[in-house]
């Protein structure tokens, strides 16, 4: 059986990583009208959840565009050799 206290630390865990994730959104030039839906949640079960709610098309447009960025880079990053260090 899962206690109390477990599933308050759930929530807490899940409200603290939706507020980061808001923030991080937010220096992404995400509207505040798109991340104030994101919440933390927890079952009785002290299982943690980040909802994300609903956003415009605009918001979800500049979220994939940031996603995508983010993906190409990490791809670009992986094909580009690395040369070694000139004395």
């Amino acid at each position: 059986m899962i206690s109390e206290k477990d599933v308050i630390s759930a929530q807490h865990g899940a409200n603290s990583t939706a507020s980061t994730l808001r923030e991080v959104l937010d220096s992404l030039g995400l509207s505040h009208d798109d991340i104030r839906g994101i919440r933390g949640r927890s079952t009785l079960q002290g299982e943690s959840y980040v909802c994300l709610g609903t956003i415009s098309k605009a918001g979800a447009d500049r979220l994939l565009d940031v996603l995508l960025a983010y993906r190409f880079d990490q791809l670009r990053r992986r094909s580009t050799p690395t040369s070694p260090r000139q004395p």
